[in-house]
């Protein structure tokens, strides 16, 4: 019984490798991006890849950054979605990588991430009968990581 939890915090830590990976890549072509044209973001706000799932009817799929330089491949298979954030086009910019699928009882309701969290999620009890699995690192144009939420604390 003592196996099981490490096995699932272990999945968990493999799985947000490619979050550390992506989230780092694409700030370095931002930060590229910035030295070329003195911008973060020309077209401002929110710009995002990876697939957002909002059942039964929603499906949207975003596999390029548009302005940034940064193209995701197999963007069916990130385990997160990727947001890139700018309130100010010239001087900051954050972002995020969220990993999160919600159900309740055998019916999914909403998703970030096209791979699915990387445990079954009736471990992460949300209450009220919903299993939630949420993990989200937020990275700011300084390079100052920061974990959001935990799956490691909901789920193990």
């Amino acid at each position: 019984t003592f196996a099981f939890p490490r096995f699932q915090a272990f999945k968990i830590k493999a799985a947000r490798a490619e979050a550390f990976v992506n989230i780092k890549a694409f700030a370095t072509a931002a930060h590229a991006h910035h030295a070329e044209h003195g911008l973060y973001n020309p077209s401002g706000g929110v710009v995002g890849f990876g697939v957002l799932k909002y059942f039964p009817n929603l499906r949207a799929t975003y596999c390029v950054v548009t302005g940034v330089g940064f193209k995701a491949t197999n963007c069916e298979k990130l385990r997160y979605f990727y947001a890139f954030t700018t309130s100010n086009a010239s001087t900051n910019f954050s972002i995020q990588a969220k990993s999160y699928l919600s159900m309740s009882g055998s019916t999914l309701s909403f998703q970030y991430g096209g791979g699915g969290p990387p445990i079954n999620i009736s471990t992460c009890p949300g209450g009220g009968g919903l299993h939630v699995f949420d993990d989200e690192l937020h990275l700011d144009h300084n390079g100052v990581l920061v974990q959001f939420t935990d799956a490691l604390d909901l789920c193990t």
